[in-house]
């Protein structure tokens, strides 16, 4: 059984979805930084390449970059905005075609701003600039190939085309380097993909282990429900709030009657089933403020906060009519009545002694007659 408090809790994203969480945050943060340097970046090579092509060219590659550039970002941001959703499940499509445009923006140098006539040191120039503009794109490396693509495979073919078109020395060197450059960084690409998947798969792992190692040290492995350490820390919580003083709290202690019984006659498989069920029909009749603990054997505890006098006794008692309903166990039928104590805190009891008088209560019941609810004060 899973604790009402943990019930609330969302599942762990898985490393597929977790990649995309951090690749779009990270992008994110690319992009954010550098689109207001690439409409200066444009500008410093159309200063360069002034007198070498004509105005048009100029201002039409600077528009294509700068347009591109807004639309990637905007894209980006949107997802970051949706990732605190947890609304991607998938790799965005609309991102794949706003990172094409931006290659496309960037690759169209070649034929802009070094064409018509360019001189050869223009040539290299530009390559370099694009070449850089290229390692842009490594931190999106983890993302799938076609996105990685998307963006190099324009820049390095405009280079290659480009270049073997100027039939100059130095043309079938840079065509060549920039398709090698294309081959590298796309195996890097790869590889780094791999090494983020194995990494979040790694942290995800990590997480469940101490999830799963806290839960053990906190619950009780049968029933699901807090075990006595984790009672005992929430009523201490409780007790140092500073609501303390004008919020009351009460415990209740209860023990099944006649248990043993249970286990003499249907074997203990057939008792811990019935404890599984106790502690179920328990969780049905407490409210999600409340905490539900197994503190021994067959003796369960709750945390009744913030309550009153009448709620905790209605409380109470609402538990010990649930509880003495027939069980089916291990296709028999089983009655086991309860026995309930409870106490109320009055702001200056600590929490062993709150406790005691608790149990005290549970005894009183049982010297009763058994099957009834007594109430204890401190």
């Amino acid at each position: 059984m899973v604790d009402r408090q943990a019930r609330g809790i969302r599942p762990a994203l898985s490393p597929e979805h977790a990649l995309i969480a951090a690749c779009v945050d990270q992008t994110s943060q690319r992009a954010l930084s550098t689109a207001p340097a690439t409409p200066l970046a444009a500008v410093i090579l159309a200063l360069i390449a002034r007198g070498q092509v004509s105005g048009w060219r100029i201002v039409v590659w600077l528009a294509v970059v700068v347009g591109a550039s807004l639309c990637d970002t905007a894209v980006l941001v949107s997802y970051r905005h949706r990732r605190g959703d947890r609304d991607l499940h998938r790799w965005p499509v609309d991102q794949l075609a706003t990172t094409a445009m931006l290659g496309l923006a960037w690759g169209a140098a070649p034929f802009l701003l070094a064409g018509g006539g360019a001189h050869p040191e223009l040539h290299l120039v530009v390559f370099i600039f694009l070449i850089a503009c290229g390692a842009t794109a490594m931190p999106m490396s983890a993302v799938p190939s076609r996105y990685f693509f998307a963006f190099q495979v324009p820049i390095c073919g405009a280079l290659a085309v480009t270049e073997l078109a100027h039939h100059e020395r130095w043309s079938v060197p840079l065509s060549v380097g920039a398709l090698l450059y294309l081959a590298t960084t796309a195996q890097l690409s790869r590889q780094v993909r791999t090494w983020s998947m194995n990494e979040i798969r790694l942290q995800s792992d990590n997480a469940r282990l101490m999830a799963d190692l806290s839960r053990r040290a906190t619950h009780d492995p049968l029933t699901g429900v807090a075990n006595r350490t984790l009672f005992f820390d929430r009523v201490r919580a409780v007790m140092a709030s500073p609501e303390r003083a004008e919020t009351r709290f009460a415990v209740v202690y209860l023990d099944l009657d006649d248990f043993k019984q249970v286990n003499d006659r249907l074997g203990h498989g057939a008792g811990d089933e019935l404890l599984c069920d106790v502690a179920r029909r328990i969780q049905e009749c407490v409210r999600p403020t409340d905490l539900v603990a197994r503190v021994a054997g067959d003796e369960f505890t709750i945390l009744l906060t913030p309550i009153d006098d009448a709620n905790a006794a209605a409380i109470a008692e609402r538990v010990r009519n649930n509880l003495a309903r027939p069980h089916d166990i291990a296709g028999t039928t089983v009655t086991v009545p309860v026995s309930v104590g409870v106490a109320l805190d009055d702001g200056t009891s600590m929490p062993e002694h709150l406790v005691a008088l608790a149990d005290a209560a549970l005894y009183r019941a049982k010297q009763a007659g058994k099957n009834r609810v007594e109430l204890g004060g401190a």
